[in-house]
């Protein structure tokens, strides 16, 4: 696909324009985690990214931005992301996170539908390849850059 559709290009600008947030537990599991950063590996913290798929679009994200003009291909594991990041930069990028259950707080019929859609979006653990995403087919615009862009188009 060489241009993508125009709502598809819309909801990616939409959702560029302020950073995911990510399930509470996420949060708190990364906080107890930051002490003992020097014992964690990739495989390890990628099991922890992976129970969250918007902490994974993020993860994804942010390896292909800040690697994309360096790679010949898009990053397509949480583990490799993690790998090109590092263990305490990938801490130092994703502190003070904010949360899902904070953005909707205010709107609780909204938390509760995000919450009975979660398990159908986003299969359990034990459904999916271990340390694998899906891959991440948008990354949002570069510095400078206006528009998302497809990362397959990198390529």
């Amino acid at each position: 696909m060489s241009h993508p559709h125009p709502m598809v290009s819309a909801w990616a600008a939409r959702l560029c324009a302020r950073p995911l947030p990510v399930l509470g537990a996420t949060r708190e599991a990364l906080a107890a985690l930051r002490p003992r950063s020097d014992r964690l590996d990739a495989n390890a913290l990628a099991q922890l990214v992976l129970q969250d798929p918007l902490m994974a679009v993020r993860v994804l994200t942010e390896a292909q931005q800040r690697f994309s003009a360096r790679l010949s291909r898009t990053v397509e594991t949480v583990t490799a992301a993690l790998v090109l990041l590092g263990i305490d930069p990938f801490f130092a990028t994703f502190s003070g996170l904010d949360t899902v259950e904070e953005r909707l707080a205010s709107q609780p019929q909204a938390l509760a539908g995000f919450r009975a859609a979660l398990p159908h979006a986003w299969p359990p653990r034990s459904s999916r390849p271990p340390a694998r995403s899906s891959g991440c087919r948008w990354a949002c615009p570069s510095p400078g850059s206006s528009t998302p862009r497809a990362a397959a188009s990198r390529r």
